[in-house]
């Protein structure tokens, strides 16, 4: 998906993107060298079918509210790679923690911004966002590329903040406050944590449901 396309959905502007043509023009391909006559759903099929191979699972929500873990168990359950943007920051530029009070939030979000560029551009993944991951409006149109969004909410109270370092900046409930219209734009579905197991299972299902683009 591109940023026209994204902006095209935003408005409800009919659109279509390059994969229904590929596809489409594949089928009908077929139906030449075969002379064969393929059903009407099979260009929808077989976009569906690659849908559900291709298109990222990115986790969005409060800090705390178990993306992590969740995107390890989907990562079993779905066998996809899992990647944890936070994880990804300290391998190349150390403690989160320790960067915020060297460097400051705006540098921490341009670098957090620049890993997830990069793994926005591949196929097939689990993706654990930072909280903040939706403070920056680029962000939206780099999940968007190649993902469907869960945000994962829980009771702001069992919310686990020790060591974030914006839990020393703000009050959780002024930082979920900053951040919630954010993530409803953001999101394609959303899912309550109040059990890891029953929660991924749930995310399981509605990702399947919601493949289309």
């Amino acid at each position: 998906m591109t940023k026209i396309l994204i902006d095209g959905k935003l408005k409800n502007i009919k659109y279509a993107c390059g994969i229904d043509m590929l596809i489409a023009q594949a089928v009908k391909a077929c139906e030449l060298f075969l002379d064969k006559k393929f059903d009407e759903s099979m260009i929808e099929n077989i976009k569906k079918s690659l849908m559900k191979d291709q298109l990222n699972l990115a986790l969005i929500g409060m800090p705390g509210s178990g993306k992590t873990s969740l995107g390890k168990i989907l990562a079993e359950n779905m066998n996809r790679k899992f990647i944890d943007l936070d994880l990804e920051f300290e391998k190349k530029y150390g403690n989160i923690e320790e960067f915020f009070k060297n460097y400051g939030e705006e540098a921490f979000r341009k670098k957090e911004s620049e890993i997830l560029e990069e793994f926005s551009k591949k196929t097939g993944l689990i993706i654990s966002c930072g909280g903040g991951i939706v403070e920056k409006e680029e962000n939206y149109y780099r999940l968007k590329e190649n993902s469907l969004i869960v945000n994962v909410k829980r009771d702001l109270e069992k919310l686990e903040i020790k060591g974030r370092p914006l839990s020393k900046k703000y009050k959780i409930i002024d930082l979920y406050n900053k951040r919630k219209n954010l993530y409803d734009k953001f999101k394609d579905f959303e899912v309550e944590n109040n059990d890891l197991k029953t929660c991924a299972k749930k995310i399981e299902e509605k990702f399947y449901e919601n493949i289309s683009y």
